[in-house]
């Protein structure tokens, strides 16, 4: 139940952050799947990674924020106990272009964590970073990978895909 509560409010919120890039329809977004890693745990999951972004031109063309919001669909093991995690973060992005359709991309930014081990869970402010790449397949179409790490504990590999509006 609390996780149902969290995970609709932190959609919400991304859905605030995006109006103002909306109302200039210049923003994006994408849906990722992955691996769901917890230090010590014996075990991967999966995890679901939703972000918007919005390009911050006056500070350069490759630079932008992001607003993401990521869960385990399915939960890694320790001792026996499921572990399970949302994350609420922001970041800055800077994407270097390689060629025409490929770019490398890194993040850095803070990130709200909760966690439930079993019946127990926590919830902390974390330092959060990235490195992946974006590979464009259309015009506003483009293909993302991603390494993150959230804190010292979380830790998501993911792909998907990412579009422009």
């Amino acid at each position: 139940m609390k996780k149902g509560i969290f995970t609709a409010t932190a959609l919400a919120a991304m859905a605030v952050t995006a109006a103002p890039a909306a109302a200039q329809q210049d923003f994006y977004g994408s849906l990722q799947v992955g691996i769901a890693d917890f230090v010590f745990t014996e075990s991967n999951g999966l995890s679901a990674v939703a972000t918007l972004g919005m390009p911050l031109r006056q500070f350069g063309d490759n630079v932008a924020f992001e607003a993401e919001y990521s869960t385990t669909l399915s939960d890694p093991e320790l001792g026996g106990f499921e572990v399970s995690y949302d994350t609420f973060a922001g970041y800055g992005v800077y994407a270097l272009p390689i060629g025409e359709e490929l770019a490398i991309r890194t993040r850095l930014g803070l990130a709200y964590e909760r966690v439930e081990i079993g019946a127990a869970s926590d919830s902390n402010i974390a330092g959060s970073g990235s490195v992946g790449f974006t590979y464009q397949l259309q015009n506003n179409l483009r293909l993302i990978a991603d390494h993150t790490v959230i804190g010292t504990d979380i830790a998501n590999t993911t792909v998907g895909v990412q579009m422009s509006f």
